[in-house]
């Protein structure tokens, strides 16, 4: 199975699909004043970023599981 990870440069410019996502809806979020929707995306993406984009992650620690 081939490594799902990439770079967080190359993730932050665009390169992941999911990334996108999330930059996507954070923006409709902010667009209509939902600033808890936003916030909530936010925490999402940011654990998004730590289990797919991180190197050294280690899935399983701290009560994440992996996915």
């Amino acid at each position: 199975m081939p490594d799902e990870r990439v770079s967080m440069s190359t993730a932050m410019n665009g390169g992941c699909q999911d990334c996108e996502w999330f930059r996507m809806m954070i923006s409709r979020a902010r667009g209509a004043c939902d600033d808890r929707s936003a916030a909530d995306l936010e925490a999402l993406q940011g654990r998004h970023l730590h289990l797919k984009h991180n190197p050294d992650a280690q899935p399983g620690r701290r009560g994440l599981r992996s996915v």
